[in-house]
């Protein structure tokens, strides 16, 4: 069986999605074992050979002025998801179709703009569409991308590409049993194959462990992309009011909102103590020098900087939205709404309480060990794969 994976970020993305899509296809072995051939993955190539030295430079950095002052208005980001998402997805979709001319027997969609670009254009396989949210297509639309087309009538437009991809698909992927209720009760009428799977992750490598983090007290680690969905200006709020005047935040990340979260922090006299390392080849780097993993977003799947954490036996604080709470199943840290009191109430405990760190500590890599390998997720998505293509066929 041959399957091909389309996604519309670049090829060096930090993204969950993207990295995920790495993981899986370092394992074809294991595919080709059940009978299945992995094509691609076919990605947009943007030209990039360096991130990092990119996202340092000028251009990146104006680029990033120009996004966010296009997203201040509808129109604006409008125009932005065109110069963007559909144009990256038809870049992704010319790779796929140079090199496969659609002799595939299934596709994988990572993006539900690639998709629909899929069809628009006439396509005709079956195809599985991967979630990567909390079972709804509500992520969208979250502050920090589209926001401002999640109203009126560009999101009566929005919605119906939703539909029209939904309703064509031969199968859904769901981070969880909870995701893909939500789904169900959402868009009841769409019957086709459905399974989950885990956030399968390596434990990531501590190349060089940063050495500049000294603390007396906790150090408080935060990992993603720094913009207003992931909410570290909550975090750097909520850890100013801990009271704990040796305790440490590390927050790993570029994006559009670290210039105002740097801001943030000095205003609040925590130069000293917010340690900001933007983007880390290793993020071991970070999490092997850390106590507490902490997450405010007001929007996500199952976030995979969280299942790192726990492969180093951190305490999780997360708020309580998409699947974040199935990450805390062995009691091992502690759920929040996304609220600035509860998450300094969280992170007071895991200053004031030595025992309940190392207590929840212990229980995260317990759960990590347990459900979150490589091997299992890959199972999953092949079994997933072969059950979809048995249905379409009508095995």
């Amino acid at each position: 069986m041959r399957i091909a994976t389309i996604y519309n970020a670049g090829r060096h993305s930090k993204v969950g999605p993207a990295k995920n899509i790495a993981r899986l296809y370092s394992n074809q072995e294991l595919f080709l074992e059940n009978g299945v051939e992995l094509l691609g993955p076919f990605v947009p190539d943007q030209g990039i050979d360096d991130l990092q030295s990119y996202e340092k430079s000028t251009g990146f950095k104006v680029k990033q002025l120009v996004k966010r002052a296009m997203r201040a208005t509808k129109f604006g980001t409008l125009a932005l998801l065109r110069a963007t998402q559909i144009r990256l997805s038809r870049m992704a979709l010319d790779e796929y179709q140079e090199e496969t001319q659609d002799d595939v027997d299934l596709i994988v969609f990572r993006d539900f703009i690639t998709a629909h670009e899929y069809l628009r254009a006439g396509g005709k396989k079956p195809y599985v569409l991967v979630m990567h949210n909390d079972g709804t297509p509500d992520m969208f639309f979250a502050a920090s991308s589209y926001a401002k087309l999640g109203k009126g009538w560009t999101r009566k437009k929005l919605d119906g590409w939703f539909e029209e991809v939904f309703e064509k698909a031969s199968g859904f992927l769901f981070l969880s049993d909870e995701a893909r209720c939500r789904f169900k009760s959402r868009y009841p009428t769409i019957d086709c194959v459905t399974g989950t799977y885990h956030q399968g992750l390596e434990k990531p490598s501590a190349v060089d462990p940063l050495s500049e983090i000294e603390a007396d007290g906790t150090v408080f680690v935060s990992v993603g992309t720094v913009c207003e969905r992931k909410n570290q200006r909550g975090i750097i709020e909520a850890f100013s009011r801990i009271g704990d005047s040796d305790s440490v935040l590390v927050i790993v990340g570029e994006g559009e909102d670290l210039p105002f979260c740097q801001e943030l922090s000095k205003e609040a006299g925590l130069e000293d103590r917010v340690v900001f390392t933007g983007s880390l080849e290793n993020v071991g780097d970070a999490l092997s020098v850390s106590d507490v993993f902490v997450s405010a977003s007001f929007d996500e799947g199952v976030p995979n900087a969280a299942v790192e954490a726990m492969s180093y036996g951190l305490p999780l604080i997360l708020t309580d939205v998409g699947s974040c709470a199935m990450l805390l199943e062995n009691e091992n840290g502690i759920l929040i709404e996304p609220d600035i009191d509860q998450l300094r109430g969280a992170m007071s405990s895991m200053t004031e309480r030595p025992s309940l760190r190392t207590e929840c500590g212990a229980r995260s890599l317990e759960l990590y060990e347990k459900s979150y390998g490589v091997d299992g997720m890959c199972r999953e998505h092949c079994d997933m794969y072969v059950r979809t293509l048995r249905a379409v066929q009508g095995a």
